[in-house]
């Protein structure tokens, strides 16, 4: 398990850290008309083939293209859920508005712009091939909402892994790993639940566009 804070940085200093930490994963700015400031604390668990990261951070925008995506050398995807706040994602001509009460999927073997505002949220990293070897492409985003049979049974899976991960023993971590995978796997084998999505307009791609400073 590693920690990794810059709550007692300097908001340059702060933003400076994560944009190099991050530069082969992700372009990273600030909304347009606010200064450069990320403030973050995180809690990262590596078990055999998940990455497990708990951690809360200001709003930011960051992005992800066809050479960050090169540059990972293997395809993945995000499990997330939100605490608090939220984000306006974009992939594939699409944007999906995202926020807790939910568990998404996010496929990061596309390029994708996000919006985020400040929030707290819990992210599982997974080898897309591990999930879904049988699919040529999953959709931009899954979402399983919470109250349905699909969500209340992914939120017990991540429950279940974040407990497990804790245990003394490696193989209990392998353990809970491979039944969290399965139930993934199960879930994306089952079907999504619907997602309400928006077609980005040119109009509509301008406006979200315009609130965003790449830097």
């Amino acid at each position: 398990m590693a920690k990794i804070s810059t709550l007692d940085l300097s908001p340059d200093h702060s933003f400076e850290f994560w944009r190099e930490a991050t530069r082969t994963t992700y372009g990273l700015g600030s909304p347009k008309g606010r200064r450069r400031e990320l403030r973050l604390s995180a809690t990262i668990h590596r078990v055999s083939s998940l990455m497990i990261s708990e951690f809360r951070c200001q709003r930011n925008h960051k992005w992800r293209d066809k050479s960050h995506i090169a540059q990972d050398g293997r395809e993945y995807v995000k499990i997330r859920r939100y605490h608090r706040g939220g984000a306006v994602y974009m992939s594939n001509g699409q944007m999906f508005t995202l926020g807790p009460g939910a568990t998404y999927l996010l496929d990061q073997s596309r390029p994708f712009a996000e919006l985020s505002q400040d929030n707290c949220q819990t992210n599982i990293f997974a080898p897309r091939e591990l999930l879904v070897p049988d699919l040529s492409r999953p959709q931009p985003v899954i979402k399983w909402q919470d109250g349905s049979a699909e969500g209340e049974i992914i939120r017990a899976a991540i429950a279940r892994l974040l407990v497990g991960i804790t245990l003394p023993s490696f193989r209990e971590h392998l353990e809970a790993e491979e039944k969290f995978l399965n139930v993934i796997r199960g879930l994306i084998e089952g079907g999504p639940d619907s997602f309400e999505q928006t077609a980005l307009s040119d109009a509509r791609r301008k406006a979200v566009e315009g609130q965003l400073e790449q830097v």
